[in-house]
């Protein structure tokens, strides 16, 4: 029951500071514009990196879920490869919307 209490107040703090930090920062965007430079609007090639982005990472949470909970490693190392999937689409997608497609 400890460890149960542990990992729940874990996971509250870490939500927490994600939101925190994802409102201070939108706060500070809203004030002094954006970080960086400014990208044109993704087009189809870049809206297709961005959901499969999404897909991946709810992928990747839903393998650290399960190999927590099955005390699975193999798992946790498929989420560890969806990681790596998902850097090389966050790449793609910063040089596609650099090129405006």
């Amino acid at each position: 029951m400890e460890d149960g209490l542990i990992v729940l107040a874990v996971t509250v703090l870490a939500l927490g500071s994600i939101v925190g930090i994802a409102y201070t920062l939108d706060e500070h965007r809203k004030r002094h514009g954006p970080f960086g430079p400014k990208l044109p609007p993704p087009g189809a090639i870049g809206r297709l990196l961005w959901w499969a982005a999404r897909i991946l990472a709810a992928v990747m949470a839903m393998l650290v879920i399960s190999a927590y909970v099955f005390q699975a490693r193999d798992l946790a190392w498929l989420a560890v490869c969806g990681l790596l999937l998902f850097f090389a689409d966050h790449v793609a997608y910063r040089i596609v919307r650099l090129t405006g497609k």
